[in-house]
Order: structure tokens, then C-alpha cells, then sequence
């Protein structure tokens, strides 16, 4: 930086005091344009932070730089609402190199093409940003001369030495980050990103909530084509016939994106949410708020129980975030199986696979998650972790949850006493021997969850039994124990010829694995039922 000027000695002891360092300014000419432009319009110079603080979260007015990575900084500012003169608008400004001009841009583009067509490309992206560097530093010519026109000569340009370094993050920009995005990716304290239509971006910031950006989209055009091409990149190109995408962006953050305008009367959006590369912990969730630490604790004995755990709620409440941070209660040494739509899971664990859908348009080719979730029962996992259940991949998770036995035991407090009973045991007592239907029963008590999310003992209302006149399934499982179903019962079972599938009793063969709320091999499945012989059906109401 040329400081020369009384102006800009005033300027550079004003950046100064504002905690700007000289060596940034040195390396970074385009931030110094940009405050320039600043102190000539009178306004305010923003003070400079390498690390956003959280005492910022609760302040009415804000007005920071803080770098996200040379050459990129960000200008985070607050202005007063026209609207409602007691809200303040929130603003976020990429400070950027400044775009070269078109002509150099494609000179240096037919320099490059020629130039790269002599090395393979490789696949991981820091050999390819080596692979860019080196190329670049071939064709590229620096002089001491701004120049009015620029040709390639000898698969070489001639870049002015203030162009340089411009051009090196420009393209690099373009042929290995994403483009225009490439700012708000690189921000750690954003947490999403929203393009809503042609115009300007939407971010929310982990410190100053939702702001406006100054990266915009001129037309639908422009959008449109930046939403082909980004998609093509990532290996999930959106058409009119895919109008609807979802992807992981190189750094893991997830990506939706909808095309055109006959799906969304805006024209084409599409949103990111970024992930932190480091889950937060379960100590980091209770400083939060978002657990108590006897929640926490809860859940730890649960996992460590292999009990089965459903983290719900609404669209950015931290599912994601929560799910990561209690896995890591999961004892180190159990087989783990993730199935997800678009990856987010992040364990620590080491055995530890991972399984993602394919959705290609074609049935035959598409992997589902329910194809996924039948596979992994095959592998005997300790834990699987289903990242949405929304559809059929529900039938065998409750399957596997809700299946009981006659002899499944239920602990009931009755006549003051508390006793741990078979259902079936406890159901027969209120009735006589041939006996079926509804009984009213009063002082009986049985351990569940209260509506109020409590473990506790909640009154039983009636018990009841019925004869069932069809055929009655006995099917005996090899730890002595037995389940009696209907014909019309559906169960899931798993043979190694045929892996798992929904079968009725009668399907059912010996040795098949049954699910039900164990799993236990049945060695000597057997139907004892007939069309004359009655059975009985019993449950708690």
C-alpha cells in the first residue's frame, strides 16, 4: 500500500486506532479502497476484529470488519429501518478483490484452457488448487504497466502486476470454490444461506441474525445459470425434468435447490445450511440451553442401554446439532450404521459406516432410504442412526420398536404391591377360562410415558380379550420363548437368501431371524394354529 498523500497518512493513523493491522492493508489494497470510499462518503470506519465476540449478539448497533480468509473480508453494519425508525436494518458486505475486466478474463481463460490441457486432472481439490497456481504462474506475465487491451501471445498474457493477484483469486474462485458464494461459504459464523429468487442473497449469522448481502443476481437468467452450473459440480444436475435437488456442497454443507419457474413463481432458489466442521459437545448444548444437564444425563443412560431415541422438532430448532453431539455417548466399540438423505451425520466412532440415497429418476437404479435401512438389519449394527424417517423406512423402525410377545413383561403396581408381569399372564387374570371381551378394571397401574413426557405409572382404564376365530400363529423362537399372532399379523423377518422382508406368519421359515423388540434367531418357527382351533387376542386399553 502507497501511503503518499497527507490524506492517506490521515487515513492509514484513523485505520490504525481502529485495530486494522499494516501488514492486512499491505496485502489487501482492495480492503484499503474500500475504507477509502467509505471516509470520503463521512461515514463511519468500521472497526476491525479477528474474532467476533458474543457481547455483539445483544448490541442495538454494530459497525465490524472481521477476515474470513485473505483476501476476503466482511463488512457486518447496522442501519436504521426507514420502516420503524426503533428496528435497525442489518447489513452484510463481501469485501472482495475487484472482479478483472471481461477482456483480461478471457484471455486469461483461453490461455489457461490451452495451457491445462496438457496436465491430468486431478481429483482432490488441493492438488487441484496446486495444479491452478502452477498453471497460472506459466501463462501469466506480470508487468509494471496497466494495459488497455489484452491477447494471448505464445499461450501467455500480459497481466499488470495490480491485476495479478486479482485474476489468481478470481479464477481460483471460479474453478474450485463456488463462484460468488465463495465468501459465505468460507464464514464460519454463518449458519444459512438464502436466495429466494433474481436479487440479493439472505444469510442468518450466528451473531447478528438475519441480514441482506451485497452478492446479488441481476436477472433470472444469471440465477439460472449459476444454479446449472453449480449443480453440475456437484454431481446432481437440476433440469425441467429434476426440478428439485438436494446436495452437499464440497466443505459439507447441504444445499436445496429448485429450478424454474413452473415449480416456484419466483423463478429458481435455493438454500444452504452450513454444519460446523467440529460437532458441538453435549457440555457446549447445556451452556447453550438447548439441555439440562439432567436431560443430558438421560440420554447418555439411555444410549448406553441401546435404547431407541427420537430427536424431533421444527425446521433449524438443532436436531442435527443434537443428534451429533449425544452419539458421541455411544460406547466407542459398537458397530454404528448412519442412512441419511444428504450426509450430516458427524461421529467420532471409528466403526462407523456410512450410507447415503441415490436418487436418479429411475426406479431401478435409485437406492431409498428404506432399501438402505433393509440392508443395514443384515449387517447386525449396534445402532442405526436414520437421518429422516418420513415414509416407508417407518414400518420397520416401529416394527422393530413395538413387537411384543405374550410374555413381554410389563411392570404394574396393583393393591399397593408392585410386581413385573407378562402381559399375557396379567390380561388372562381378569378373565375366566373361554372368556372374552371388555372389562373395567380400577387400582391397576402399569409403568409408561405420561402425556406430559414422564416415565411413571399411569392407570389402567380395561382390559381386553377376544376370540379370534381364524387361524392363530405360534411361532417359537430359539431362547424358548414364543409370539401368537394372526394370520393377518404383519411381521418383518430376515433369511439370507432373500435378506429382510414383510411376511405374513404363514411365510415365515425355519431359521429366519424375527424382529421384534429383541432380535433373536428362531431356529424351530412353528404354525400351531388351525381353521377350527380358537385362540385369544389380549391387550391393554
Amino acid at each position: 500500500m502507497s501511503m503518499r498523500g497527507r490524506g492517506e497518512i490521515e487515513l492509514e493513523k484513523i485505520l490504525i486506532a481502529k485495530g486494522y493491522k499494516k501488514e492486512i492493508l499491505q496485502r489487501n489494497p482492495h480492503l484499503v479502497d474500500y475504507l477509502a470510499k467509505i471516509a470520503m462518503e463521512k461515514k463511519e470506519i468500521p472497526t476491525f476484529t479477528e474474532v467476533l465476540g458474543d457481547e455483539l449478539k445483544y448490541a442495538d448497533r454494530f459497525n465490524v470488519i472481521y477476515p474470513v480468509g485473505d483476501p476476503i473480508f466482511i463488512h457486518a453494519f447496522s442501519l436504521d429501518s426507514k420502516s420503524s425508525p426503533s428496528a435497525h436494518q442489518r447489513k452484510y458486505y463481501a469485501i472482495e478483490p475487484e472482479v478483472p475486466s471481461k477482456q483480461l478474463i478471457e484471455a486469461v481463460e483461453e490461455a489457461f484452457a490451452i495451457e491445462s490441457g496438457n496436465y491430468e486432472p486431478p481429483e482432490d481439490p488441493e492438488e487441484k488448487k496446486a495444479l491452478i497456481n502452477k498453471i497460472l504462474d506459466k501463462i501469466l506475465i506480470p508487468v509494471n504497466r496497466e494495459r488497455g487491451f489484452y491477447r494471448v501471445r505464445k499461450g501467455r498474457v500480459e497481466v499488470s502486476v495490480k491485476d495479478l493477484e486479482y485474476i489468481r483469486y478470481y479464477m481460483l474462485r471460479e474453478k474450485i470454490g463456488v463462484s460468488l458464494l465463495e465468501p459465505l461459504l468460507r464464514d464460519p459464523y454463518i449458519e444459512d444461506i438464502s436466495c429466494p429468487g433474481a436479487g440479493c442473497i439472505y444469510i442468518v449469522h450466528k451473531i447478528f441474525g438475519p441480514s441482506e448481502t451485497n452478492i446479488c443476481f441481476k436477472d433470472s437468467e444469471e440465477l439460472n445459470r449459476f444454479i446449472i452450473r453449480l449443480s453440475e459440480r456437484i454431481g446432481k444436475p437440476v433440469s425441467r425434468a429434476r426440478p428439485i435437488v438436494d446436495a452437499v456442497l464440497p466443505d459439507g454443507s447441504r444445499i436445496n435447490i429448485v429450478y424454474g419457474e413452473d415449480v416456484s413463481l419466483r423463478g429458481s432458489n435455493f438454500t444452504i445450511r452450513k454444519f460446523a466442521r467440529e460437532p458441538a459437545s453435549v457440555t457446549q448444548l447445556i451452556r447453550w440451553g438447548t439441555l439440562s444437564p439432567e436431560i443430558a444425563a438421560y440420554l447418555w443412560m439411555a444410549l448406553r442401554e441401546q435404547m431407541n431415541v427420537f430427536i424431533c422438532g421444527e425446521t433449524a430448532s438443532g436436531k442435527t446439532t443434537t443428534l451429533n453431539a449425544i452419539a458421541a455417548f455411544i460406547p466407542p466399540e459398537y458397530k454404528i450404521i448412519s442412512i441419511e438423505d444428504t450426509a450430516e451425520v458427524n461421529l467420532p466412532h471409528e466403526n462407523w459406516v456410512r450410507e447415503l440415497t441415490r436418487d436418479t429418476g429411475s426406479q431401478e437404479s435409485s437406492v431409498s432410504m428404506f432399501d438402505l435401512l433393509r440392508a443395514a438389519l443384515r449387517q447386525r449394527p449396534n445402532y442405526i442412526i436414520v437421518g429422516e424417517i418420513r415414509g416407508r423406512e417407518g414400518n420397520i423402525a416401529f416394527q422393530a420398536m413395538q413387537s411384543v410377545s405374550w410374555h413381554t413383561p410389563v411392570m404394574v403396581r396393583h393393591n399397593g404391591g408392585v410386581e413385573i408381569r407378562a402381559i399375557g399372564d396379567l390380561v388372562d387374570s381378569f378373565f375366566k377360562d373361554g372368556e372374552e371381551g371388555v372389562k373395567r378394571v380400577t387400582g391397576l397401574e402399569v409403568l409408561t410415558i405420561t402425556r406430559s413426557l414422564r416415565v411413571g405409572f399411569a392407570e389402567v382404564g380395561s382390559v381386553i380379550r377376544h376370540r379370534y376365530r381364524g387361524k392363530l400363529y405360534r411361532i417359537r423362537l430359539s431362547d424358548g420363548s414364543y409370539v401368537d399372532v394372526t394370520g393377518s399379523h404383519s411381521l418383518m423377518a430376515y433369511n439370507p437368501l432373500v435378506g429382510v422382508y414383510e411376511a405374513k406368519p404363514a411365510e415365515l421359515y425355519k431359521g429366519d431371524w424375527l424382529l421384534t423388540a429383541s432380535l433373536s434367531t428362531g431356529d424351530d418357527n412353528e404354525s400351531l394354529g388351525n381353521a377350527e382351533a380358537p385362540g385369544y387376542m389380549c391387550g391393554l386399553a
